[in-house]
């Protein structure tokens, strides 16, 4: 897809729980999304933050005949970019609309315009603000707390997960066709 994930409810038409309380989004161990600082313009913007169990959810998070990415096509891109040190500035909206900088070597020749929608930490907490950098899970788990992901912060894109990146963190996902 083009951009970020905006979707409210399941393949099959369930509706995600909308969270917006710090403290109830800590507690979460079922599938949950919100926006940056729950605002819904952010949301039209950047798309949903969604927590892991959203994206690991049985009844489907992207629509018929896409599926979120696992670590592995990720990395497949990152490799095909040119690695972790330039695939994030391939992939990367240019200018400094919603970034906080631009970068000559910013080129998105990708198409895939990644926009720096920041991220919800498990303990409820937005962090960084908009225009830092941009979190995206992967469909894979990194370990028992954790699914994977990747961040994309200046021309960089480099794999993450573990602390405050636990099943109930909140990252943007893309979706890829199947």
């Amino acid at each position: 897809m083009a951009e970020n994930l905006k979707t409210t409810k399941f393949r099959d038409g369930t509706a995600i729980h909308y969270v917006t309380d710090g403290t109830v989004w800590a507690g979460m161990t079922t599938a949950a999304y919100c926006y940056w600082g729950n605002s819904t313009t952010n949301g039209s913007v950047y798309g949903g933050l969604y927590n892991f169990y959203a994206v690991i959810d049985n009844r489907g998070l992207c629509p018929t005949g896409w599926h979120v990415p696992s670590d592995s096509e990720w990395s497949t891109l990152r490799d095909y970019l040119g690695g972790e040190n330039v695939a994030g500035g391939k992939l990367r909206e240019t200018g400094s609309l919603h970034w906080t900088y631009s970068n000559n070597d910013v080129n998105n020749c990708t198409g895939f315009t990644a926009l720096a929608g920041s991220w919800r930490g498990n303990d409820g907490s937005f962090y960084y603000n908009l225009g830092h950098a941009g979190w995206w899970w992967t469909s894979s788990i990194l370990n028992s707390s954790s699914g994977a992901l990747y961040c994309i912060s200046g021309l960089s894109l480099v794999k993450g997960g573990g602390a405050y990146f636990y099943k109930n963190g909140g990252c943007s996902v893309r979706c890829i066709k199947d």
